[in-house]
């Protein structure tokens, strides 16, 4: 670790559940609605030592620093924007990855009203890469199932009331057997797909349930004959927008996904959007997905602010 890096983290602290609430209350106030932007998932996602979330506040914005070791390296980069984005933040960013020791510096999740920004700002030192689409779903268009649209969600639905499951609020009680099921899953969809991280999370947040406010984490699970065999999270991020965060099935049990979903999104149909994050390139999450007819396809990308030696090496890639 660079003796810069170490001076800026002595600034900072890793973030923890007692910071959920001041945290969502700054991203809504600053109209924040990637999916990245919940605060349950924030705290779920750092994972000290391999993965450190910091928090650091710099010219009256709040910075969200991620740290990775793996193998004796360390990686600095930024989760997001600082919140707010202001021209007294500029200069700071500029010199970040210097001051980290690194040849540049990511901000793994922008949109595309960010990327126009930074461009105005940085220019060559700057290059982008897409990272995906988040869905952006109607909850009360879903819940409803009208029309030919549906047809195949209601199939699916239908398929899974078959096994008369039991959906209901997630207690502490369930968290061992949710652990299990997310094992499971785990091992089946590991081999499929091994890129797929989002476990760490999911565990994490399971781990920490019962520390969560109930106004910042709902939960719930789907009993068949007593077993819990699907489990969700999700959580208000501003007064017209949820987070879809955590959904795990049994991927033996027919339909059950769907069902899922269903039903979250019915309990969420006090909210205009629910934003259900993206497919990971994963065709079939991507047509799983498309089932429930999203409302808006939100585009998300990867920035990389780059040191002069680097830009020069670098082409801006607008995708």
């Amino acid at each position: 670790m660079s003796h810069g890096l170490d001076r800026l983290l002595e600034q900072a602290r890793i973030i923890s559940v007692g910071d959920c609430e001041s945290i969502q209350e700054i991203l809504e106030r600053h109209n924040k609605s990637m999916w990245v932007h919940f605060s349950p998932f924030l705290v779920s996602y750092s994972l000290p030592p391999r993965r450190s979330l910091y928090l650091l506040e710099v010219e009256g914005s709040l910075v969200f620093i991620q740290v990775n070791v793996r193998n004796g390296e360390t990686r600095t980069d930024l989760l997001f924007l600082p919140v707010p984005y202001t021209d007294k933040i500029n200069s700071w960013l500029t010199t970040l990855p210097e001051i980290v020791g690194q040849e540049d510096v990511r901000i793994i999740w922008v949109d595309e009203e960010e990327i126009s920004q930074l461009r105005l700002e940085f220019d060559e030192n700057l290059s982008w890469d897409e990272k995906g689409i988040e869905y952006i779903y109607e909850p009360e268009k879903v819940w409803t199932m009208e029309g030919s649209e549906f047809r195949d969600m209601r199939k699916r639905v239908r398929k899974a009331e078959k096994n008369f499951p039991d959906f209901m609020d997630l207690s502490v009680e369930d968290i061992s057997e949710c652990q299990e099921l997310l094992k499971k899953w785990r091992s089946v969809q590991g081999r499929k797909n091994s890129f797929l991280l989002d476990w760490g999370y999911t565990r994490a947040a399971l781990n920490e349930f019962h520390r969560f406010s109930a106004e910042n984490l709902y939960g719930w699970c789907v009993k068949i004959q007593g077993n819990v065999e699907a489990f969700a999270l999700a959580g208000p991020m501003n007064e017209d927008t949820a987070n879809f965060f955590v959904a795990k099935t049994n991927p033996e049990v027919s339909g059950l996904s769907e069902y899922l979903r269903w039903k979250v999104l019915g309990e969420l149909r006090a909210f205009s959007y629910v934003n259900d994050a993206g497919d990971l390139g994963i065709p079939g999450l991507r047509q799983h997905k498309m089932k429930m007819r999203p409302t808006q396809l939100k585009k998300t990308f990867t920035a990389t602010l780059l040191t002069e030696v680097q830009k020069g090496s670098c082409k801006l890639r607008l995708v």
